[in-house]
């Protein structure tokens, strides 16, 4: 075989080998990205739009990765019932924040300045001041028999999505027609909710 042929080779085995790399590292998780970063020093992810190459929300300019360490429970009534993020389609869809080990009630803020409204983002799921609209496009909007009510640690809040969670938090929304004695059950449940780290 003649030398050309040999570099042809060679370089084709090159190419192939680089393609795989970048399948390889497109086809990983938000999760592995980030513990690929901190083996890999000066190779912070700065986006994770960047590094995934998805269609995820740009991180807010700032942030910095892994500069916090945030746990707070949510949990979401819509008329009464649960609304579950322990399923995969919302684990770990960001490393700056999100839902992770099967668990749907502790939301995890790796960095400051990582709001609610950018949680939601990330799950693909709709937020407003007066609609939830879930990954399946039903939607909760406030009307006159239902309202999205929103509470942070007891408190009722016009709305959520500019809140930055910190430890021992708890975030209720809730849709429906709920009197105030289930809204207290309803935060009697949240609060009953073990945070995970």
């Amino acid at each position: 075989m003649r030398k050309s042929h040999l570099v042809i080779i060679a370089l084709a085995g090159i190419a192939i080998s680089g393609t795989t790399i970048m399948i390889y590292l497109n086809s990983l998780q938000p999760s592995t990205l980030e513990k690929t970063a901190k083996t890999s020093p000066g190779n912070a992810p700065t986006t994770l739009k960047q590094n995934t190459g998805s269609n995820m929300p740009d991180v807010p300019s700032g942030s910095v990765l892994r500069d916090a360490h945030e746990h707070a429970s949510i949990l979401v009534k819509i008329f009464g019932d649960k609304f579950d993020f322990s399923s995969i389609q919302f684990q770990l869809m960001s490393p700056w924040i999100h839902f992770e080990g099967a668990n749907g009630n502790t939301i995890h803020r790796h960095s400051k300045g990582i709001t609610l409204g950018y949680l939601f983002d990330t799950l693909y799921l709709g937020l407003s001041q007066d609609c939830f609209v879930s990954h399946d496009k039903r939607e909760f909007c406030t009307n006159d028999d239902y309202e999205l009510k929103f509470y942070i640690n007891g408190e009722k809040v016009p709305d959520i999505r500019d809140y930055e969670i910190f430890d021992n938090d708890r975030i209720l929304i809730s849709y429906g027609s709920e009197t105030p004695e289930e809204i207290e059950e309803q935060l009697a449940e949240l609060e009953s909710q073990e945070l995970f780290d």
